[in-house]
């Protein structure tokens, strides 16, 4: 056991990484709220027409199914290459207006009977959700039948009822070659080019939101938390029961039921949940005796129904893709769940705090409590948060943390190791 030591205590407060303001030099190139909204109708609208006539679009997401098991789709993703289809001059048009706009089906898992291509040729009503529509806000949802009648339908989902939305893609932003703002408005971070892009379509760059969040963090650089007096109290048998090579870690996600998701993510935004994971951390120069503090954001945008289950099979890991553990980060990191809805401001922020601890050199060791805050977006939801102690054995599986409880139970993340 380590032995009892003093701590010297600082209080660090993170600025808030998580919204980018814009430039007041910037050339505003983001659509407007009134234009996007039209191009969701005008989307849903050829969905509708394509439908009736057995078009291409329909074929291409049958295809994109087979292949990937996605029930999401970008419109650019429907813009296959070499491929000629019945209306490519109404989709340029389209991706030209809002090349985020996407068409999912939330209620394809509920129909367990069904093929993915039976479903969507059974789908009762394409709903349109827009940027200023939040369904837990509003009785109603505008919608187009299958003939392509405008109705308002009822804006609690129905598990029986055959859903498509269309609506902007809430996991992803774009930059038009050439632009000062990405597509949702935002401040193109100066190291942006340091992180890779998801896909370039013609003369638009694909990211990931996580990779805004990150090259942003990287234009501020971490915090300095200040000197740390090396007082002595160093743990004689080692600095930690993991060695170094085995701290590069792995993570997997699963909710334990139906209930436990619809309690952080509403019907109509599925089929994908939107999960951004931050990791704030502390790290140590022991040259002279000084540290800091920062964070990294991952995210996960995957079918809820493949996170589901009493057992781990089927979830995909997650790796610390921009940051990896090394021998001078504190041996506890703090981990915090988003689910991302809107890209708007609120009003309040999230905090919470912690005390990671580090063993340097064998020499001395160190404590410091972290209150770290973020501005919420519009609709977000803290799924939860848990402590990392990459000094704990890390054997087979790891070790499964709950997150969260809602429904019947929660959400629950797993570390697990990985040797280099």
């Amino acid at each position: 056991m380590k032995k009892a030591i003093p701590f010297l205590f600082l209080l660090i407060s993170i600025p808030s990484y998580w919204g980018c303001e814009k430039n007041d030099n910037a050339v505003d190139t983001h659509p407007s709220e009134e234009s996007t909204k039209q191009a969701l109708h005008a989307f849903a609208k050829l969905l509708i027409a394509d439908q009736k006539s057995e078009g291409e679009l329909k074929r291409r997401q049958v295809e994109l199914n087979a292949r990937t098991g996605d029930q999401e789709f970008m419109m650019v993703d429907l813009k296959e290459p070499g491929t000629s289809l019945r209306t490519p001059s109404a989709i340029d048009q389209l991706l030209a207006q809002n090349p985020l706009m996407e068409i999912a089906y939330p209620s394809f898992a509920f129909q367990t009977s069904q093929t993915f291509e039976q479903h969507i040729s059974q789908i009762q009503y394409y709903v349109v959700l827009d940027e200023d529509t939040e369904p837990e806000e509003v009785a109603t949802l505008p919608a187009y039948d299958a003939n392509g009648n405008a109705v308002q339908i009822s804006s609690t989902f129905n598990e029986n009822i055959r859903y498509a939305v269309v609506k902007i893609d809430e996991a992803r932003d774009a930059i038009v070659q050439g632009a000062l703002t990405t597509i949702k408005g935002k401040t193109i971070p100066a190291s942006l080019g340091d992180f890779s892009s998801l896909m370039v379509v013609g003369n638009i760059t694909y990211y990931e939101e996580a990779t805004f969040i990150n090259a942003q963090r990287k234009d501020e650089g971490p915090q300095e938390g200040g000197p740390v007096d090396p007082r002595g109290g160093g743990d004689p048998e080692g600095e930690c029961d993991r060695p170094a090579n085995k701290k590069d870690q792995l993570y997997k996600i699963r909710f334990s039921n139906k209930d436990a998701v619809k309690v952080i993510e509403s019907g109509f935004k599925l089929p994908n949940v939107e999960l951004f994971i931050t990791y704030i951390f502390g790290t140590v120069n022991p040259a002279n005796a000084t540290l800091t503090v920062d964070a990294i954001t991952t995210q996960v945008d995957k079918n809820w129904s493949l996170m589901n289950g009493c057992c781990w099979d089927g979830v995909d890991n997650l790796n610390q893709q921009i940051r990896k553990w090394n021998g001078l980060d504190t041996d506890i990191w703090k981990v915090a769940f988003v689910e991302r809805d809107r890209d708007k401001d609120a009003e309040d922020s999230w905090s919470f705090g912690f005390t990671p601890s580090k063993t340097v050199d064998k020499v001395y060791s160190i404590g410091f409590p972290i209150s770290y805050s973020f501005k919420k977006k519009k609709q977000d939801k803290l799924a939860g948060e848990v402590i990392i102690d990459y000094c704990d054995a890390a054997e087979g599986e790891g070790t499964s943390y709950k997150v969260y409880s809602g429904g019947n139970d929660g959400m629950y993340f797993r570390e697990n190791f990985q040797t280099q």
